[in-house]
């Protein structure tokens, strides 16, 4: 016999209450939202890998100065080593400022996160907002998109000449369909 039907009335009252009580329960905000956003994840993201990147551009510089200072002094070689390493070395700081950037831009993502789920819950709003995410996509697929015309739009002959090759070939296909037919 199952253990329900054995029980009496007042706790099968208990059970149900605490099951619905469960059920609904209460609803309170989450302390961190953040880590549901997934604008605040992808900057975070980012700042992770150009900071290993600025890492690694450093270990690179420090290689070819390594080379540098191994070199005879009147070869070439120092000369092309100190470019390099200096070149390195400027990637390397420039890779360091994303990566401070992105951090910094977490930062104020985490406290505008905070402050846009709050509003959210008490108003009993979707959060976090799909259409805020797309938007943020977009735009960095436009900012990642090539800035060169010569990427978007072929150039003049290369234009003129799929025009004419268009061309030619309309005029082939009915010379090529009276073939087949036989006339």
């Amino acid at each position: 016999m199952p253990i329900i039907l054995r029980m009496g009335i007042l706790p099968r009252i208990v059970m149900a209450t605490s099951m619905i009580f469960f059920v609904l329960g209460c609803k309170k905000p989450m302390d961190a939202p953040e880590i549901i956003d997934p604008i605040y994840m992808d900057l975070l993201k980012l700042e992770k890998e150009h900071d290993a990147l600025y890492r690694a551009k450093l270990a690179e510089a420090e290689v070819i100065k390594k080379d540098w200072e191994s070199s005879d002094a009147l070869s070439g070689r120092i000369k092309t080593a100190k470019a390099k390493f200096f070149a390195k070395e400027e990637e390397a700081e420039k890779e360091r400022q994303l990566a401070r950037y992105f951090k910094l831009r977490a930062k104020t993502r985490q406290n505008e996160t905070r402050k846009s789920y709050m509003e959210a819950f008490n108003k009993d709003l979707p959060w976090p907002n799909p259409e805020e995410y797309a938007n943020y996509v977009a735009e960095n697929r436009l900012r990642g998109a090539s800035k060169s015309w010569d990427s978007r739009v072929p150039r003049w002959n290369q234009r003129v000449g799929n025009a004419k090759a268009g061309e030619s070939a309309d005029k082939k296909k009915p010379e090529a369909a009276a073939a087949k037919s036989g006339h």
